[in-house]
């Protein structure tokens, strides 16, 4: 079980304030230290001293004997330039990585992949749901209403336009028929000139 030390509360103005006193403490010790190294002792050999520098890597010679380049790279480095039977690396990483980004999927494929795995026929997460024919159903009682209110208006449009149009029409009849009248007396006239 962790042991858990007292806490105390800080007020919140005073928080900040001994956050940087704290950095303030800290940056002054480490300086300290530092300048103390410096004037101390300037080349110590100690194991402690040791144990903070640079670990060296020791290599044994079984090793080191086949050298530092792995195989392919040694019999390119052994090869003369331009040498067409020995790969180049250069040529080798531009190829992997081409071949690399023409493996890799574009965004447009993977959504063409995820369009062809849509199913052909969907079928309705509820059942039951007659939204769609609500609707239709609503749409067509107002258009069949709409249509009867407009064979009403014309209706009325009729009953008082007919009686109108039909003596307009009786009239131009009967003035059609004085016209043919008068243009076969005066037709009937020129004829009897000519004789």
């Amino acid at each position: 079980m962790a042991e858990t030390a007292s806490m105390r509360v800080v007020p919140s103005g005073k928080i900040y304030r001994q956050m940087f006193d704290a950095q303030v403490q800290l940056q002054r010790s480490l300086t300290k230290m530092k300048s103390r190294e410096t004037n101390t002792a300037p080349l110590d050999h100690s194991p402690e001293r040791q144990s903070t520098a640079i670990p060296v890597v020791k290599l044994t010679k079984e090793e080191v004997a086949h050298g530092l380049l792995t195989e392919r790279q040694r019999t390119w480095a052994d090869g003369f330039p331009n040498d067409p039977y020995v790969e180049n690396p250069v040529l080798h990483k531009q190829y992997s990585e081409f071949v690399r980004s023409t493996m890799k999927e574009t965004d447009s494929s993977k959504a063409g992949k995820e369009v062809q795995g849509l199913p052909d026929v969907v079928v309705p997460a509820k059942e039951g749901s007659n939204i769609i024919e609500r609707i239709a159903a609503s749409r067509q009682k107002r258009h069949e209403s709409t249509v009867e209110d407009l064979h009403q208006e014309l209706s009325l449009i009729n009953s008082d336009l007919e009686p109108v149009i039909t003596e307009y029409s009786e009239t131009l009849l009967r003035k059609l028929d004085d016209d043919d009248k008068e243009i076969n007396h005066l037709l009937a006239r020129i004829e009897k000139d000519e004789v």
